[in-house]
């Protein structure tokens, strides 16, 4: 497909430069699908689970769309549901263990919405974000990120070493 964009586009580099990103995104949404799939397909087969005294089985798998750098990718994975009489819940091992969160947004596009939000508004961020990235999370999401991660930052700081270097303060 780039070979064939190369040797056909008559365009300006502009032009051309903006298609083959978007296939470049194309591929790598696919790619994407492709490894979602295969850990899916990885992933044990359950009757039935047992976790901290709650009994969970197996559901249909569901879809979902994930946004990543490279644009949405839609995958699905299994669903274990709590046996219960009441308040019954669940959770996708998938997601789980590949670290992904609830807001459907992967977590390097998060970072990198979170860092542009320490310097930018959570509007500016999104609409600098968009600038790279096919779909930037909304400004919503950007924010609760911000905030979920700030409460992270008194720990990291007295976790932390001191500066090389750092002195005496007066």
């Amino acid at each position: 497909a780039v070979e064939t964009l190369a040797l056909s586009h008559r365009g300006d580099f502009k032009s051309f430069e903006e298609q083959l990103r978007d296939l470049m995104w194309a591929l790598a949404r696919v790619v994407i699908a492709l490894f979602l799939a295969h850990r899916h397909e990885r992933s044990p087969a359950v009757e039935q689970l047992e976790r901290g005294g709650r009994r969970f089985r197996p559901a249909p798998a569901q879809a979902r769309n994930l946004n990543t750098l490279f644009g949405v990718v839609r995958y699905w994975r299994t669903y274990l549901r709590e046996v219960a009489k009441k308040d019954r819940h669940g959770f996708y091992p998938l997601d789980e263990e590949l670290g992904l969160t609830g807001d459907r947004v992967s977590f390097s596009m998060l970072v990198v919405a979170a860092r542009l939000a320490l310097k930018l508004s959570f509007a500016e961020a999104r609409s600098t974000l968009g600038l790279f990235v096919p779909s930037p999370p909304s400004t919503e999401v950007i924010e609760r990120t911000v905030l979920g991660l700030g409460k992270h930052t008194a720990a990291f700081f007295e976790s932390a070493p001191a500066p090389a270097g750092d002195g005496d303060v007066l």
